[in-house]
């Protein structure tokens, strides 16, 4: 049944829900983070877990409830040594799409963004720990400007940064605080 709410002169109406509970296929495992491609294709960001590591993965759908892929997965791509064993993944935080249609995504574990094109295929890998200007201390929620610059945040010393599709540092604000 549809449901209407209404807050501060806006209304919403419910329309329906996608997915269910699964570590692979249509379904979700832990889910995130969530991108929409300029197409309506939706990118989720599945958390999922160690005890179950191949939950941990991009799933690729359609709000009509259309499966399409899942890519990223444990096993199925290079891990952080550059080798096909280790894993891609392992605490997948963030997802966004680039007005080319690739999909960023960004490991708070690894402190690295990952780069996909459209088929889900590894572009690209950039990031590095630290807490300096331009490193990553959790990496995690991602997104573009209208300029397609990239915006991320670093869950645990409190900054977000700007850099360029590639990596180049440009900008950020804010501090590790002491409470």
């Amino acid at each position: 049944m549809a449901q209407n709410t209404v807050a501060a002169g806006r209304a919403w109406l419910y329309s329906h829900n996608i997915g269910r509970n699964a570590v692979a296929g249509m379904g979700f495992s832990l889910p995130i983070s969530v991108a929409c491609a300029d197409d309506g294709v939706l990118y989720v960001a599945n958390r999922g877990n160690e005890q179950n590591p191949g939950g941990i993965r991009l799933s690729k759908l359609t709000v009509d409830q259309e499966f399409i892929n899942e890519f990223g997965r444990t096993g199925l791509a290079y891990g952080s040594e550059g080798s096909k064993e280790g894993p891609l993944f392992k605490i997948l935080t963030g997802v966004a799409v680039d007005a080319d249609g690739n999909i960023y995504a960004t490991d708070e574990w690894y402190n690295r963004v990952t780069i996909f094109n459209p088929e889900g295929e590894v572009i690209g890998q950039w990031g590095e720990a630290g807490e300096e200007d331009g490193k990553f201390n959790g990496s995690g929620g991602i997104c573009f400007d209208a300029d397609g610059h990239v915006w991320i945040v670093n869950t645990f010393d409190s900054k977000v940064q700007k850099f360029s599709k590639d990596g180049k540092y440009i900008s950020g604000f804010g501090v590790k605080g002491s409470g």
